[in-house]
């Protein structure tokens, strides 16, 4: 089954996200939220997740059903980046230079990243996480600082919590937070001029940038080798193959893909370069063109591919590059200013069930009961109807516990006012006063009497004014002669 497209943009509408089919090209579901922010829509375990460009806060939508479950987290600022655990239990989010680690069922606090980065962060790449060894996080900023943290400790740690109660790892985390401190495993100044992007591809990091491609060492930072140093405008973003089969796709200006063949023998590392033109039949500019994000599904049969201007081009993987569908993803109707709206995100999530027939698009209802996804068991833990998942809980460290900013008002209709018992009325309409129907008559009467005085005392000052400039307008003619 194909994956869905998930994309945000900054157009001035209601809809945080908008899902894709991306071999039809065609609109299945809205996201109904706030703008988000750049590089941060991702998808998790049964959702999406995205931060606010504005707010302080996280958005998530579950898609185990139909009806989805939307939620705002609450944040102790803007997020500049945020990362799920290939599990789903944790979530990484950087919060301008620093980095903390949350779990999601508890939402407490298990680590901080900090004292490094000297910029906001905007990017982070999770590595060997199910690995035997110790996880990698690679994190950079703006700045073109680059940092690989070993979370060995941190994970040990979460392993070790993860069977505790809710209180036992608050007190736990809150305990190694004053006693521990997370340091770089090593870092690189400068990894490039302008905004860098990053990639992990099994013991190696890759970096485009201004300055090309750059491959560093994972355990030690070292540097390996320079690749594509001539590429015009630099490289804009990355896209490993998923299977690890060496392929790494860089994107660029003009619409320009090109493809690298990296491979490790005995420490030596070259790269066979193949160029592809996407967008050749756009009359777009070359930095409309750029491409600027890219991603590709799991089971590497299809390669998504982002300009900065919204245009989409789904490519099949083969040594051809054969187009298979293109798009945009702007309302024509609503993008008007070509230079301040761009494609600020897109990834591939698995296509939900109640997805799998779906034509046209729908609209995505934000709830916040939270019956349908968990239950309480005796016990007063939760437990997930569905194993794949992701309870996401608001974070209670260091800024307290937030319940959902999301509040669902429910407002009777005038049918089931009429219809009301005097139970149900204490229930639904506890703002809502029932009168009997000779009282509303009463009511309606002296609210037409009111409205006639109101009306005659508004007649009378307006012919009062109008008298006043009348005689004002003669004053000046007489006082001009």
């Amino acid at each position: 089954m194909n994956s869905l497209l998930v994309t945000t943009t900054t157009e001035k509408q209601v809809d945080a996200a908008i899902v894709w089919d991306p071999l039809g090209g065609n609109p299945v579901a809205s996201l109904s939220g706030d703008m988000a922010s750049k590089s941060s829509i991702t998808g998790y375990f049964g959702g999406v997740a995205c931060a606010a460009a504005r707010k302080p806060i996280i958005q998530t939508w579950n898609f185990n059903s139909a009806t989805s479950v939307h939620k705002n987290i609450l944040t102790k600022g803007l997020v500049s980046a945020l990362v799920f655990t290939p599990d789903g239990n944790y979530i990484i989010v950087a919060f301008d230079r620093e980095i903390y680690v949350y779990q999601t069922v508890s939402g407490c606090l298990m680590g901080v990243l900090e004292g490094s980065h000297s910029a906001r962060i905007c990017e982070m790449k999770l590595s060997k996480w199910n690995s035997n060894g110790p996880a990698f996080l690679i994190s950079a900023d703006i700045s073109g600082f680059l940092a690989c943290w070993s979370l060995g400790s941190l994970i040990n740690g979460l392993n070790m919590m993860s069977t505790q109660s809710a209180t036992e790892v608050e007190s736990h985390s809150n305990a190694n937070l004053s006693s521990a401190k997370h340091l770089p495993l090593w870092y690189v100044i400068q990894a490039s001029t302008s905004h860098p992007v990053c990639a992990v591809m099994d013991d190696i990091v890759v970096v485009g940038g201004s300055q090309g491609l750059k491959i560093y060492a994972l355990y030690d930072g070292c540097v390996l080798a320079s690749l594509l140093t001539n590429v015009s405008g630099g490289l804009l973003s990355l896209c490993p193959s998923p299977d690890n089969n060496g392929n790494l796709f860089c994107g660029g200006n003009d619409g320009l893909l090109y493809t690298a063949f990296i491979q490790s023998q005995r420490g030596c590392y070259s790269a066979d370069k193949e160029i592809h033109r996407c967008f050749s039949d756009s009359n777009f500019s070359a930095s409309q063109k750029a491409i600027i994000m890219m991603a590709m599904d799991p089971n590497c049969e299809m390669l998504v591919v982002g300009a900065r201007f919204g245009l989409i081009e789904i490519l099949r993987p083969d040594s051809l590059l054969t187009c298979v569908q293109r798009f945009s993803v702007f309302n024509p109707s609503i993008t008007n200013d070509s230079t301040n709206t761009c494609l600020t995100g897109l990834c591939l999530i698995p296509r939900p069930d109640w997805l799998s027939n779906t034509v046209g698009i729908e609209s995505v209802d934000a709830k916040t009961s939270s019956n349908s996804d968990h239950y309480t068991d005796q016990n007063g833990g939760l437990n997930s109807s569905n194993p794949r998942t992701c309870f996401i809980e608001p974070f209670k460290s260091h800024f307290g516990w937030r319940l959902d900013d999301t509040v669902c008002v429910r407002i009777p209709e005038l049918a089931e006012k009429s219809n009301f018992s005097s139970e149900e009325a204490s229930i639904f309409m506890d703002d809502f006063y029932p009168v009997s129907g000779m009282s509303q008559i009463k009511l309606d009467s002296l609210g037409s009497e009111e409205h006639k005085v109101l009306r005659q005392e508004i007649d009378r000052v307006t012919a009062s004014n109008r008298e006043l400039l009348r005689r004002l307008v003669n004053f000046e003619l007489r006082s001009s002669v």
